[in-house]
């Protein structure tokens, strides 16, 4: 820990010294809220907390796989079960 890092406020009320971990506070205040739902923290390197990122990917599913069906139904195949890769 580096000592550069420690503040000491004086507090007018009662003049007795508090000691403050400038570090600490820096870091605590780098926590990120979610910025869809503002309430719980965020993922690493992402902008959205897990449940938020689950959500938009299960209706992202669901449109893909509604929009797969449509392009089936456009080319007249039923399923894609005896279709080669």
């Amino acid at each position: 820990m580096n000592p550069l890092d420690w503040q000491l406020d004086w507090q007018p009320a009662d003049h007795a010294p508090t000691i403050q971990n400038t570090a600490l506070a820096k870091k605590a205040s780098l926590v990120r809220t979610c910025t869809k739902c503002g309430e719980r923290p965020r993922m690493k390197g992402q902008r959205w907390c897990r449940g938020c990122h689950a959500a938009h990917m299960r209706e992202w599913r669901r449109g893909q796989a509604e929009k797969i069906q449509r392009l089936l139904a456009l080319a007249g195949v039923d399923s894609l079960k005896n279709v080669s890769r």
